[in-house]
């Protein structure tokens, strides 16, 4: 099972601001905007295929973990009528 955890591409870029400044996110390269949109274009294809989604931008970390495993419940249960 497959969960993408999606998120408004400013509200993402905010999130990796400070990664960036301590250094963790040396892929990004120094425009980090360019990057963030140059992936998620490059990686919509595939993103498209995941039936499964959270919507993360307005969410707390705990939020997207219940969301996540609600999915999973359902899921687990259609198989189990399947």
């Amino acid at each position: 099972m497959i969960v993408l955890l999606a998120c408004e591409p400013d509200v993402l870029i905010e999130r990796l601001e400070e990664s960036m400044r301590r250094g963790e996110r040396p892929l990004l390269g120094s425009d980090l905007r360019g990057s963030v949109e140059t992936l998620l274009r490059a990686r919509e294809p595939v993103y498209s295929l995941v039936r499964l989604r959270v919507d993360t931008t307005h969410l707390a970390p705990g939020e997207v973990a219940d969301r996540v495993l609600a999915l999973y419940r359902r899921a687990v249960q259609e198989e189990a009528i399947a």
